[in-house]
């Protein structure tokens, strides 16, 4: 008897410390918690050709949000490689085309705006950006309460009566001048930031902890599924503030950031391989490896990409990509990244991509979609776009600062 009730007496203790554990961190995780306040979107998908760095394909994962009093629409890409978040500033200019100026973002013409006049400027995919920073509100179009994604397609809506409003106010940057026109090809008007800071290097508050802090959602996570039906213009879905069981199977592999890469989504890197042949990561090498929902396709070291084009045997053209027989697909080998002893394998269709060439007489050729960074600062870093996001389920937890894949249902 005197053993059982220190057994009991033992599990209440215990109990006791977990529940202070909890109450203590209040942004606790539930990872399978069905009832957590989450907001889902959906994504639409958008190829634009010839749009991308070498001349590829750029593909685009977009939501519409609203900001200001009126509210004004926007097509944004959130990016897990990124901490701020902007839109265009409106310009009346027609000779001012880097960004979608023209239906951009006007302060004096909502009620709800605040402004700091001081101008900011940030780098983001090597494009310089200057503007300055206003706050206001800001709203999603999310999948409504009792969404079955097991079920129900996901689809992009602009239906405020079909659609989850959440509103909250969020500082942010209107963008004025930006550097070169990469992103005036997009569909897009701006992007916002995932990275797992809580704040950006301008003062913006991370949009996961302005809703957090708002109530909106009750944990710190982001989750990612791509819409494997590439010609399907329903892109996926992004979740925020959880997990969506029904769109994984199996295990969720979590690993650590590195401690090295502190702003970024990182992970260290142990080998990368093509097939049975080893083409990156020597040892002692501390290769790096971080993820961008925002990239169309891979990049990694120049000599290292080398290699596997090389083991490809690919056609280099003159723009830099590196094109082969689109029937060679299905012979290829698979291209693996070995994280915390678990290979992360790529199939031939998720690193081939297909480019359309010409308008009345279109061509269809395929392009390997792993490409040489030059103007990468480390030469052990590999950047993974959403052509590698889309071959898993992917989780982002800002809390325990980790990552989690698992396999698509």
């Amino acid at each position: 008897m005197k053993t059982s009730a220190l057994v009991r007496r033992k599990f209440l203790v215990e109990l006791v410390i977990i529940g202070i554990i909890a109450l203590a961190h209040e942004s606790i995780i539930v990872r399978t918690n069905a009832a957590a306040r989450l907001v889902r979107l959906p994504l639409a998908r958008g190829i634009t050709q010839q749009a991308g760095q070498y001349g590829q394909p750029t593909v685009t994962y977009s939501t519409q949000i609203q900001i200001g009093t009126p509210p004004k629409n926007f097509l944004v890409q959130f990016d897990l490689d990124l901490q701020e978040h902007f839109v265009p500033h409106y310009s009346w200019n027609p000779f001012n085309r880097n960004l979608h100026y023209g239906t951009g973002f006007q302060c004096k013409v909502s009620s709800s705006c605040k402004k700091d006049d001081r101008s900011v400027s940030v780098d983001y995919q090597n494009c310089q950006l200057t503007g300055k920073k206003y706050e206001d509100f800001v709203s999603l179009f999310a999948l409504p309460d009792g969404y079955q994604a097991n079920t129900a397609p996901v689809n992009q809506t602009n239906n405020v009566q079909t659609s989850k409003l959440i509103k909250w106010r969020q500082n942010f940057l209107a963008v004025s001048s930006a550097s070169d026109g990469r992103f005036s090809q997009l569909p897009i008007d701006g992007f916002l930031g995932l990275a797992p800071t809580p704040q950006s290097a301008t003062g913006l508050k991370s949009i996961l902890v302005s809703l957090h802090e708002q109530k909106q959602i009750d944990n710190l996570q982001i989750s990612m599924w791509f819409n494997p039906v590439l010609d399907s213009p329903n892109g996926g879905e992004l979740i925020l503030g959880g997990v969506d069981p029904a769109r994984y199977q199996g295990q969720i592999y979590w690993h650590h950031l590195s401690t090295t890469n502190y702003n970024r989504w990182s992970l260290g890197l142990q080998t990368v391989t093509l097939g049975n042949q080893y083409v990156s990561c020597l040892a002692g090498s501390n290769c790096q490896v971080r993820f961008s929902s925002a990239l169309s396709d891979i990049y990694g070291p120049p000599e290292d990409v080398k290699k596997i084009h090389t083991l490809l045997n690919t056609s280099p053209q003159s723009n830099g990509l590196q094109l082969i027989d689109c029937r060679r697909m299905a012979q290829l080998p698979t291209l693996s990244f070995m994280i915390d002893g678990i290979p992360y394998a790529m199939l031939p269709s998720n690193y081939i991509r297909k480019t359309v060439d010409g308008v009345i007489f279109k061509k269809e050729t395929c392009y390997v979609a792993i490409l040489p960074n030059n103007e990468m600062s480390s030469n052990s870093e590999w950047i993974l776009g959403n052509n590698f996001l889309g071959a898993y389920y992917s989780i982002y937890d800002v809390t325990y600062r980790q990552i989690g894949f698992a396999a698509l249902r």
